[in-house]
């Protein structure tokens, strides 16, 4: 910045360019540091599946299969997160 009566050189005003732009690209990096770090803070939980603890015979039964759906429904829900 030139004060009444000086002169500001070339360097001068770039070395102030410079320096805000890279003051907003650090206030840009930290702000999506925080907005991401607050994303992932929000989000759900999941919750812990129990392995599925009983062998399967060849073919398989009705109650066996239905096991194994339930099974599937549980992981599905456990990895899917809601919609915010």
């Amino acid at each position: 910045m030139a004060f009444v009566g000086q002169e500001t050189s070339f360097f001068t005003r770039h070395s102030l360019f410079y320096w805000c732009l890279a003051w907003m690209m650090d206030f840009n990096a930290n702000a999506a540091t925080n907005a991401l770090s607050a994303a992932i803070n929000g989000t759900a939980v999941n919750p812990a599946v129990n392995v599925l603890s009983q062998s399967i015979s060849n073919p398989p039964t009705q109650a066996q299969v239905q096991l194994i759906q339930a099974k599937i429904n549980e992981l599905i829900n456990a990895i899917t997160r809601p919609l915010a």
